[in-house]
């Protein structure tokens, strides 16, 4: 048969015992913090069965040996920790059989070994029986029927078997400090300790164990799996309160949100699988549920995380390790089949009080609590019927925590105690909280009252009794959370608000500057730190710094950290001393770093009308050939503001402009000889005359000139072909390309503009920029022209602060067209300071 009679009728019954049993939950025994690291291999004792001679695998190694060693291996386990023990081979076996054959064989070898005390977890390896067969009945509340592994628990005690013992360690960490790692001898009920914490290796083959220890040694940490909670609408379980705690620490969950729903949730979509729990058959799953045999249509196609565990709310899903046909319930270890690494079962009828509380196992496993910390935290029992399999040190979160947090210092004021520390520079900082206790520091974040939380550096402790000494503890914490220990003497401060007068000024204002501007100087500085600063008082003086708060003229006073100070007198020099205060008030003293001076700037003069005259045109130009050469001649005119000629040269047509044609002399003498030339080429000259801002002269036929270099006898001049459209007889009235992308800055005293000028255009001149109040520029008369040039940028520095100043730049050609300067491109405006 399948399943045997008395589970049948289990099934049946469990509800109704479950109810009326008093399966609601939720007591915790009173225990103090143990404040373990986290574990390590040297604190595993590994057990397998020396009688057992099942070799599935046939390599020569018999099961419980093989796996034994191939765990210690994974897990870098000392041999010590490594012990094998003439068991029976049989799952089931007496309470006289455990005695003498389990109990008394590991006391002995802990007791000679010197592990009694440094083992926290014990590791029975397949082939060590299972569960330890009822001496009276099966009955609720007098059978005394276990699994090996919970009476493993309680090794070297003393204590009645009947029934079953509060755990002890049950529920020890709501609030998921870590604080609590397993230690043994350290949890009891009534005088038992809660010696070690007792795992299983096992499955229905070695493949199987060993693909769960190797998934366990690479769990996943990185908090992105998701816990699958499927209630199912019964009343007997903590599924709804696994929910929500699993929420406040920012769990993938489905549901989500939560629907205690009568639909099953064999698959998950959304991403891969950490933790399982349901009802199981209960709920109309069926018999293969988990791995699919037998085939069922509601079994479970999830992608598991390694690291993933398994509880569920029926009787006997760790019945048995040896087939999947020892019962219809959901079995670990079929959850090992399909890719589990670990989970939490009953080997006997429990009662829904025994089980597993799935709202205490997955939210301390998903906060980085060892799996075996964990799952015994959720076992309300000790000495009864769960087994919890996988390996006690796997872990599914980072559980380094930050750095401490340094420098904390305390300030005592009247009734307040001002705090100040230094985060840690961690990549996964997350914030800081802040302990408070009389009498003592703080030793773990549940020891004391909470004063603080967040990623600030300072914190104002008020409404404290004078006289009274107050001890702080600050501990800094990541996103898991892991919080750092707060030992470090950095981390701790004590102070004892007082009512005597505060006399202590605030530190001192530092980095003081004045800079100059038009009829006014720009100030700035840098605050104190200090908890109790109110503010910064300035005072001037035109014979020397001020010396304290009373001496000079009161310019400012506020906690801003830069001021104006206008309507100055330029070419006086003007002293500054800022006196940070507190609410008393006590002023800081008048050093140099909280001391300026300058004088400010006299308005410039408005700047001059540009040269636009064009200047006089050369006369009497002529062009002389000779062999290979042509000899230039011609008169400058008398322009005071002359600057030379340029000549051009062109072999098709007389140059139009300064730029239409090749340059071969540009200077101030009134004669040139190009040469070089080729014979019998006629070549087309045009002289022009500049001043001293590039002003060209005008083109007309009195500037042009022709010759014919020749070798022998002269040769003709021939007449100019395709002259351009525009020329001397029909005046250029095209302006050049607008100005682009023009912008402004500002800064104290000044505005920054820059622009881009139209480089491409063969006739571009130069570019003006004009300045108004009240609206743009709308031509280049309309305003001061406070730039001309070929630059594309301008400082402005004859402004007055809290004036808007309007801008347009108009680019011009050398027949002075002007451009469009009322295009966005062209124009910006700009408040100066």
């Amino acid at each position: 048969m399948k399943m045997v009679l008395k589970e049948k009728l289990r099934i049946f019954i469990l509800a109704a015992i479950l109810l009326a049993g008093g399966w609601s939950r939720g007591w915790a025994l009173a225990a103090t913090p143990t404040f373990e690291d986290v574990p390590t291999p040297a604190e595993v004792l590994v057990v397998y069965n020396s009688s057992y001679t099942t070799d599935s695998d046939s390599d020569g190694v018999q099961d419980s040996l093989e796996i034994a060693q191939y765990y210690q291996a994974a897990r870098s386990i000392p041999s010590a920790n490594v012990v094998g023990i003439a068991a029976p081979t049989s799952e089931e076996i007496t309470r006289a059989q455990y005695n003498e054959e389990i109990k008394s064989a590991l006391e002995s070898y802990l007791t000679s070994s010197g592990l009694k005390t440094s083992i926290k977890y014990i590791v029975l390896v397949k082939g060590i029986p299972l569960k330890i067969q009822y001496t009276n009945n099966a009955s609720y509340g007098s059978t005394d029927y276990s699994s090996v592994d919970a009476a493993v628990c309680l090794l070297f005690e003393t204590y009645s078997i009947v029934w079953r013992i509060a755990n002890p360690y049950y529920n020890v960490d709501p609030s998921y400090t870590k604080s609590f790692r397993f230690k043994t001898e350290h949890f009891s009920t009534d005088g038992v300790y809660l010696r070690y914490l007792t795992t299983r290796l096992d499955g229905y083959t070695v493949a199987d164990i060993k693909g769960m220890i190797d998934r366990a040694v690479a769990a996943d940490t990185s908090g992105t799996g998701y816990w699958i909670i499927d209630g199912h609408q019964k009343t007997y379980d903590h599924m709804a309160s696994a929910y929500t705690k699993l929420k406040s620490l920012g769990q993938h969950i489905n549901p989500d949100p939560w629907s205690d729903t009568t639909a099953m949730i064999t698959s998950n979509p959304a991403g891969s699988v950490i933790g399982y729990v349901s009802h199981g058959i209960h709920a109309g799953m069926g018999d293969g549920y988990v791995s699919n045999n037998p085939p069922n249509d509601n079994h479970l196609n999830f992608t598991l995380l390694n690291g993933a565990v398994f509880s569920t709310y029926e009787s006997f899903n760790a019945y048995g390790f040896v087939t999947s046909t020892q019962s219809t319930h959901g079995q670990v270890a079929e959850w090992l089949q399909i890719g589990g690494s670990g989970g939490i079962g009953n080997v006997y009828e429990p009662w829904a009080s025994s089980i597993a509380d799935e709202d205490i196992f997955m939210p301390a496993y998903a906060v980085g609590y060892p799996w075996a910390d964990a799952a015994y935290q959720s076992l309300p029992y000790m000495d009864f019927v769960s087994v919890v399999v996988g390996d006690p040190l796997m872990t599914i979160r980072e559980v380094e925590p930050p750095a401490e947090v340094s420098g904390l210092t305390a300030e005592a004021d009247d009734s307040a105690i001002y705090l100040s520390w230094v985060n840690p520079n961690d990549a996964d900082f997350a914030g800081v909280k802040i302990l408070r206790k009389t009498g003592s520091y703080p030793t773990y974040i549940l020891d004391g009252t909470e004063v603080y939380d967040g990623v600030g550096t300072s914190f104002l402790d008020t409404g404290l009794t004078n006289g009274t000494v107050y001890y702080y503890t600050a501990f800094a914490y990541d996103e898991v959370p892991n919080y750092s220990s707060g030992s470090a003497n950095g981390a701790r401060v004590s102070a004892m608000p007082t009512s005597t007068p505060d006399t202590t000024p605030p530190g001192n204002v530092s980095g003081m500057s004045a800079t100059p501007a038009l009829n006014q100087i720009f100030l700035s500085w840098t605050n104190p730190s200090d908890h109790d600063f109110a503010g910064v008082k300035i005072l001037r003086k035109t014979t020397g710094f001020p010396a304290n708060p009373t001496d000079g003229t009161v310019v400012f006073s506020g906690n801003a950290t830069f001021f104006y100070d206008s309507g100055l007198t330029p070419g006086t020099v003007y002293y500054y001393t800022a006196f940070a205060y507190d609410e008393v008030p006590n002023y800081s003293s008048a050093v140099s770093g909280a001391q300026a001076s300058s004088t400010p700037n006299a308005p410039l003069p408005p700047p001059s009308e540009p040269d636009v005259a064009l200047p006089a045109k050369p006369t009497n130009f002529t062009a002389v050939a000779g062999n290979s050469q042509i000899s230039l001649t011609w008169t400058n005119p008398s322009d005071n503001d002359f600057k030379g000629v340029r000549i051009l040269r062109r072999t098709d047509y007389y140059p139009i402009s300064p730029t239409d044609g090749r340059i071969v002399y540009q200077g101030s003498a009134t004669s040139f000889t190009d040469k070089g030339l080729t014979n019998g080429t006629t070549y087309f000259y045009t002289i022009f005359s500049y001043d001293k801002v590039k002003n060209y002269s005008v083109v007309d036929l009195s500037v042009q000139a022709r010759a014919t270099p020749y070798s022998g006898t002269p040769i003709p001049d021939a007449e100019p072909t395709n002259p351009p459209s525009t020329s001397f007889r029909e005046p250029d009235s095209i302006p050049p390309t607008n100005i682009s992308g023009m912008t402004s800055s500002v800064s104290p005293g000044q505005i920054v503009l820059s622009w881009t000028d139209p480089f491409n255009d063969v006739d571009w001149a130069g570019t003006i920029l004009v300045r108004k109040k009240g609206g743009y520029p709308q031509s280049p008369s309309d305003g001061i022209i406070v730039y001309k040039g070929t630059a594309s940028n301008y400082t402005d520095t004859n402004v007055v602060a809290g004036n808007t100043y309007y801008y347009a730049a108009f680019a011009y050609d050398h027949s002075l067209n002007y451009s469009d300067g009322t295009v966005s491109g062209a124009r910006t405006s700009a408040t100066a300071q």
